[in-house]
C-alpha cells in the first residue's frame, strides 16, 4: 500500500513532507502516482530541493502542484512499479 499526498498552492512554492523524498548522494527523488490502465503506478522523478523546516522540504523542480507522490509505503517502491492505494489515498 502507497500513502498519497498532493500539495498545490497556486504561486506559493511547492512543499512536500520530509517522508516522501529519497536523497541517495546528490541526487534527490520521489515518487510519483500514475495510473497505468486500471492499475496505480509509481514512477521515480528526480527532484531539486530548496529549504527544509519543520519536517517540509520546498520542491524547486521537477514536481507539479498537481502531481501526487508517494508520502510513506510500507515496502521499498521500485520505479514502474503497480501499487495498492490505502484508504486514505483514494481521491
Amino acid at each position: 500500500m502507497a500513502r498519497v499526498s498532493l500539495q498545490s498552492g497556486g504561486s506559493a512554492p511547492i512543499t512536500i513532507p520530509q517522508t516522501a523524498l529519497e536523497i541517495d548522494g546528490n541526487d534527490s527523488t520521489v515518487f510519483i502516482l500514475s495510473q497505468n490502465g486500471e492499475n496505480p503506478q509509481v514512477t521515480l522523478r528526480n527532484v531539486t530541493i530548496g529549504e527544509t523546516e519543520n519536517g517540509q522540504v520546498e520542491i524547486l523542480q521537477g514536481l507539479q502542484p498537481t502531481e501526487r507522490l508517494v508520502v510513506r509505503s510500507n515496502q521499498p517502491l521500485e520505479d514502474q512499479q503497480n501499487v495498492n492505494l490505502s484508504v486514505i489515498s483514494e481521491p
